[in-house]
């Protein structure tokens, strides 16, 4: 796997998480403000 692969697969990685943990705070109630706080940790 050459270095773009790598970097493509990583993003993808990152943008399924980052919608996993916007769907979870949506759900909650959480702000807009809370979910790039949360997503800023991940």
């Amino acid at each position: 796997m050459n270095d773009h692969e790598i970097a493509g697969l990583l993003a993808r990685e990152a943008g399924e998480l980052l919608l996993e943990l916007r769907e979870k705070g949506l759900d909650k109630g959480v702000s807009g403000y809370q979910l790039q706080v949360m997503a800023d940790r991940e």
